[in-house]
């Protein structure tokens, strides 16, 4: 939301080779925003590009160099945004706290810290925790230890980590409890405000992505190469268990967009059915729809 605002600087304009890119990390993002028609969005298309790719780019965790490279701008700039957007989240929090939204003034302050501290989303709520800083959250979740096992976690596993003891770990974990129980009423509070109408459990956007992916065979039948994205990834089938050599699917080991396309080409009904009952809002949401909104922007369409 923060990255709409006209008076953001600097402001990052969207090349096509940005296009890709913004699009594989669209896939694995949950945002309600995201899934909007892109008519329905009060600002220019132009600025609305520029928009996804400061949220993309600023929701990656490679060193400000790497990034530069990839989206094409400067670190310096990158650096500017990293100044200015936490500022601007905390406001936005603060505008929202007394209007009665918790849980998004709980995503402006969650969107904040990850700015600011360079940690992934699921990892963020660490912070919430007395005495944990962005270092040593960071050290827990090198760990594999986050907010959604952390109540699981032995006190003696939780003190491996350089800087807890075992008294502090002890301390750590009915710090836990409380920030859970806080995190989920949160999270009920969204469940009851945010329904749609789709009873299946694929995520909508990763199929909608899947229509436009294709396949090469191989030597062996049961792999094929799937293209169509930034790049080709390989999928293999043993019996009806899938596995996709795709960064999504390593860190989610859910069906990904190349998986969804593969058991379409080998007719899981079930699959299909969910092609055939995508919403409309889907097929034009923001999230699905970046390279049509690059191509009306440089045709020089209405904004």
């Amino acid at each position: 939301v923060v990255s709409l605002w006209s008076s953001l600087s600097p402001r990052l304009w969207c090349a096509l080779e940005d296009i890709e890119l913004m699009q594989e990390a669209l896939d694995g993002m949950p945002s309600a925003l995201l899934d909007i028609p892109v008519e329905r969005f009060p600002v220019g298309r132009r600025l609305l590009l520029s928009a996804v790719k400061t949220l993309v780019l600023l929701s990656q965790t490679e060193e400000d160099a790497e990034l530069a490279k990839q989206f094409g701008v400067y670190p310096v700039e990158i650096d500017r945004l990293r100044q200015a957007l936490p500022e601007a989240l905390n406001s936005l929090a603060q505008v929202l706290d007394p209007l009665g939204f918790p849980q998004l003034e709980q995503a402006a302050k969650d969107g904040a810290a990850i700015i600011q501290s360079g940690l992934p989303l699921e990892a963020v709520a660490l912070l919430d925790l007395r005495g944990v800083g962005p270092v040593l959250a960071g050290r827990l979740y090198e760990q594999g230890i986050t907010p959604n096992n952390f109540r699981q976690t032995s006190a003696e596993a939780i003190a491996q980590v350089d800087g807890i003891s075992i008294k502090g770990a002890k301390k750590l974990l009915i710090g836990a409890e409380k920030m859970m129980q806080r995190r989920y009423s949160l999270h009920r509070y969204r469940a009851q405000t945010d329904q749609r109408p789709w009873n299946y459990s694929i995520e909508p956007y990763r199929l909608r992505r899947s229509l436009e992916l294709k396949h090469r065979t191989t030597p062996n039948p049961a792999l094929r190469t799937v293209y169509g994205g930034s790049e080709e990834r390989q999928v293999l089938r043993k019996l009806d268990k899938y596995h996709c050599s795709c960064p999504d699917f390593a860190k989610r080991q859910l069906d990904c967009k190349h998986i969804l396309y593969c058991k379409q080409v080998d007719k899981d009904q079930e699959i299909l059915q969910a092609v055939a009952d995508l919403p409309d809002d889907v097929q034009s949401s923001l999230r699905c729809g970046l390279a049509t909104l690059w191509q009306s922007v440089n045709r020089r369409l209405p904004w």
